[in-house]
């Protein structure tokens, strides 16, 4: 089973795994096909997930933001949000070939922004190709209530930009 963030549930090790110890050559796979997909997020109730930007009882404790998440599990569609890109695919991987797919690895990936903004977070989501035939599809207009996506939060919403290669 896998759930928001499917490379972090071991599922590259255990398809590699699986086919040098366990499959036939013409084994099938599911899911045959995994995809990242991601996108530019201006979103204040996002950011608000993050940081603490008003005093509680009195006592500011905007210092805390230093110390939030980099990332964390949304419902993008309960959040009020403007997508800044359109969703852009950075990763495919075939999980049915003969030979799995590397465990690591980096990419680059352009993300034309498409509405100006203040971008909090790049928000990612992935499709699983079951086969040629079906899909599931977490993303933030799914009609599965129950999907989440992961905010990659670019900075805390009230220290300003941060530069990303400091951290």
């Amino acid at each position: 089973i896998l759930g928001t963030d499917p490379l972090c549930e071991g599922i590259l090790p255990a398809v590699r795994d699986a086919r040098a110890r366990l499959l036939s050559p013409t084994a099938t796979v599911i899911p045959a096909a995994l995809e990242v997909h991601v996108a530019l997020v201006q979103s204040e109730a996002l950011a608000r997930l993050n940081s603490v930007s008003e005093p509680v009882g009195g006592l500011d404790l905007s210092a805390l933001n230093a110390l939030s998440h980099r990332t964390r599990a949304v419902r993008l569609a309960e959040l009020e949000h403007v997508m800044l890109s359109k969703p852009v695919t950075a990763l495919r991987l075939q999980l049915d070939a003969a030979k799995p797919p590397a465990t690591e690895g980096e990419t680059m990936v352009n993300v034309p922004v498409e509405t100006s903004g203040k971008a909090h977070a790049l928000v990612f989501w992935h499709t699983l190709k079951l086969n040629s035939m079906y899909s599931v599809n977490t993303g933030p207009s799914s009609s599965d209530t129950t999907v989440r996506q992961v905010a990659h939060y670019l900075w805390p919403a009230q220290q300003g930009e941060v530069d990303w290669a400091e951290e």
